[in-house]
C-alpha cells in the first residue's frame, strides 16, 4: 500500500502545472495575432526557451514531487513528458486559426525539455556537493 504524498511534495508540481497551462494559453492564440519576428523563424527559439522551463519544472517535479532520486531517470522522464506534451500541443494547435502541426515545433520542444532538465540537474548536482562540503 502507497502512503499518501507529503503536503511539501505535492507542491512541486505547481510550477509544472503552471507552465503547461501557460504553453496551452500561448497555444490557443490564432496565428495572425502572433508577432511577424516568430513567425519567421524565432519561433524554433521561443518554442525551446518556453520548454526548457517547461523542462526544468517538470524535473523539479519529477525529483521533489515523485521522490526520483536518479538524475538520468529525471533527465529521461522529462524528455518524455516534454515531447508527448510538445505533440499534445502541436495538435491543439490544428484546431487553432492559422496554426499548424509542425514537426520542428515539436523536435524544438523536446530539445528545450532536455535544455531545462540538463539545467535542473545541474542545480541538483551542484547543490548536493555544496551540502557534502565539496
Amino acid at each position: 500500500m502507497t502512503q499518501s504524498m507529503p503536503q511539501r511534495h505535492r507542491t512541486a508540481w505547481i510550477p509544472a502545472l503552471l507552465m503547461a497551462t501557460t504553453v496551452f494559453v500561448l497555444s490557443s492564440i490564432p496565428g495572425q495575432r502572433i508577432p511577424v519576428s516568430l513567425a519567421h523563424g524565432l519561433d524554433k527559439v521561443a518554442h525551446a526557451s518556453i520548454y526548457s522551463v517547461l523542462g526544468l519544472t517538470v524535473a523539479l517535479g519529477l525529483h521533489r514531487g515523485r521522490g526520483m532520486g536518479s538524475r538520468a531517470a529525471v533527465i529521461v522522464a522529462t524528455v518524455v513528458i516534454g515531447a508527448l506534451y510538445g505533440a499534445t500541443d502541436e495538435v491543439h494547435q490544428l484546431f487553432t486559426p492559422h496554426r499548424s502541426f509542425e514537426v520542428l515545433d515539436g523536435l524544438a520542444d523536446t530539445i528545450g525539455s532536455l535544455i531545462g532538465a540538463l539545467l535542473y540537474v545541474g542545480w541538483w548536482s551542484a547543490k548536493d556537493k555544496r551540502k557534502d562540503g565539496g
